[in-house]
């Protein structure tokens, strides 16, 4: 005949569970800080390839005038699109004005500087963990839904960033995307939650919102909608306040600095 459990060994049972339990949520929340910290990781070593190929072609990626004179063997701009808007030429090649952004060509603008970043990176082997394209962006390895796009910040009034070009991370923004499939660059989707955005902050910048190499703001839906639930401008006497850290859910997306002003 089987034996009932005695509560000793109920509660001995009890106490078991609640241990494994608490084991695997600390477990849990090492692995995701852990790829936290790696998507920080993973922005400087795009930042190092900026670095080196603005230090080899004395240009831009994306931004680089000449860039198919260099990179003409290897597709670049990519022959198979000259039905859809442009010349290849025009397709690899940005306009040299140091801001990487726009000046795709035809009616969905192929290949704008935003996606010719990735692609002059790529030619010149220093980025290999993307597929070449005129919808060129960074899917990081390191965090789940995250993608890395540079984009040229013009915030000369508010955020001490200025006139700069940044790495844009979030999630992509269907709802743009729907429309075109090329806004791949439109990447300011929700993508953390405060206390995540603050945790690589603090990792590689000064761990406030609104200031320094790395800035957090409020992501949007799916619906083109901007909550305000990410971070303020508004900060305390310390200045560590402007991340809404009571908010659990992802509502921010990061920049990241990419030259000093």
């Amino acid at each position: 005949m089987n034996k009932a459990f005695t509560l000793i060994e109920l509660a001995i049972a009890i106490i078991i569970i609640g241990l494994l339990a608490a084991t695997i949520s600390v477990g849990g929340k090492m692995i995701e800080n852990a790829k936290i910290q790696r998507l920080g990781s993973e922005l400087q070593e795009v930042e190092t390839a900026f670095i080196t190929f603005r230090s080899i072609y004395n240009s831009l990626p994306g931004d680089m005038q000449d860039a198919f004179a260099y990179f003409e063997a290897q597709d670049c701009g990519f022959a198979a699109e000259d039905s859809n808007g442009g010349t290849q030429a025009e397709r690899c090649n940005g306009d040299g004005d140091g801001n990487i952004v726009g000046s795709g060509t035809g009616a969905l603008e192929l290949c704008r500087e935003e996606h010719k970043f990735w692609n002059h990176l790529y030619h010149a082997e220093l980025v290999t963990s993307i597929i070449p394209s005129c919808s060129a962006t960074l899917t990081s390895k390191k965090y789940n839904l995250a993608t890395i796009s540079p984009f040229y910040y013009d915030a000369t009034t508010n955020l001490d960033l200025g006139r700069v070009n940044v790495l844009r991370v979030g999630r992509q923004r269907s709802d743009l995307i729907t429309a075109n499939e090329y806004a791949t660059y439109q990447n300011e989707g929700k993508l953390l939650n405060p206390q995540k955005a603050k945790s690589i902050d603090i990792k590689y910048d000064d761990g406030v919102a609104y200031s320094g190499r790395i800035q957090a703001f409020n992501g949007y839906d799916a619906s083109s909608n901007q909550d305000g639930n990410c971070s303020s401008d508004t900060v305390n006497a310390a200045n560590d306040t402007d991340y809404q850290l009571a908010e659990e859910l992802a509502e921010c997306f990061l920049l990241y600095r990419l030259e000093d002003i």
